[in-house]
């Protein structure tokens, strides 16, 4: 938002906070000053049994917090798997998963994205020649958004990648669908932070995209979700983003993982720029992958090494 919207926002918030009855006032305060958050996925799918069970145990809730992270991306996958023809779960299957993923948050007091994850969803629509569709999303955020409304903790992801087109997303019928499936989501669920967007790359204009659905977006509730991959290899276009909306990097991943993953301003891991630019960061795994190694002998040693490290020792 420019600086004239960010004030008067600001003032407003005042104002609603002097209202408040006291005993309300902390829980508002957290919502207008929502966490920087630092965080790891976990995955939830039919045929992931390892990766089931790695993040429906609260013991390895407790090692992520134990790392000085605070929250969780719980990543569904089974989207991707019904897509591909593979044995997976429906949207109420998967929901006794979810509660006990957000138990577990409870239980540490770490935060937990919830992401509807597939992977290039309208992107492989339209390339198989299909009309644009965003039934199956509208339909699983209809069961999740208000059942965990009143759960503090809990963040919304609502996509993950819907294309690998970034022009896609000023397309009228994409733009009326995901806006659709958003509009459900903050009526059902209106105190709750919505991700908005995930990006597969730094490739498109990310502000200009934003810049044409920012009028319909509740910014007090809603973050722009990035990912960084791909690029000319600089923050420049996601500091275009995180300085004009709200912004989270929902994936980065750790170099030599992928031709697309690229050191950003020279720098050795993505979250060193995340820091730089106040903006929180989710790292990235495969989808069977249930160790914490990486973050242990890679980002922390990195961190505290070059000065952005965020924990307390």
């Amino acid at each position: 938002m420019n600086a004239l919207i960010h004030r008067a926002f600001l003032l407003n918030t005042v104002f609603l906070f002097s209202k408040l009855p006291m005993g309300l006032l902390a829980q508002a305060a957290d919502q207008a000053n929502p966490p920087v958050l630092r965080g790891t996925p976990m995955v939830l799918g039919r045929t992931l049994e390892a990766s089931v069970a790695f993040a429906t145990d609260v013991k390895n809730w407790q090692q992520v917090k134990d790392l000085g992270l605070n929250t969780v991306r719980v990543c569904w996958v089974d989207p991707w798997y019904a897509d591909h023809n593979y044995a997976h779960w429906t949207a109420e299957e998967v929901l006794p998963k979810l509660d006990k993923c957000v138990t577990n948050a409870q239980a540490t007091g770490l935060n937990v994205i919830i992401n509807y994850h597939n992977v290039g969803e309208q992107h492989e629509q339209t390339q198989s020649g299909k009309p644009l569709n965003f039934s199956r999303l509208a339909s699983f955020w209809r069961l999740a958004a208000p059942r965990y409304t009143n759960q503090t903790r809990v963040f919304y992801e609502l996509s993950n990648e819907p294309s690998f087109d970034g022009s896609m997303f000023l397309k009228p019928e994409f733009h009326a669908g995901l806006m659709g499936v958003y509009r459900q989501v903050r009526q059902d669920a209106p105190q709750r932070t919505v991700l908005l967007f995930s990006f597969n790359s730094t490739d498109p204009d990310l502000k200009g995209i934003v810049d044409t659905y920012a009028s319909e977006i509740d910014w007090a509730h809603t973050m722009v979700a990035f990912h960084f991959y791909g690029g000319d290899a600089t923050s420049r276009k996601a500091r275009e983003l995180a300085k004009a909306y709200p912004s989270i990097c929902t994936e980065w991943d750790y170099p030599g993982a992928a031709e697309y993953v690229k050191q950003v301003d020279g720098k050795l891991l993505i979250p060193e720029t995340c820091e730089n630019m106040g903006v929180g960061w989710i790292d990235w795994r495969s989808w069977g992958d249930t160790k914490l190694d990486r973050i242990r002998q890679s980002l922390i040693p990195d961190a505290k090494a070059k000065g952005y490290w965020w924990g307390k020792n």
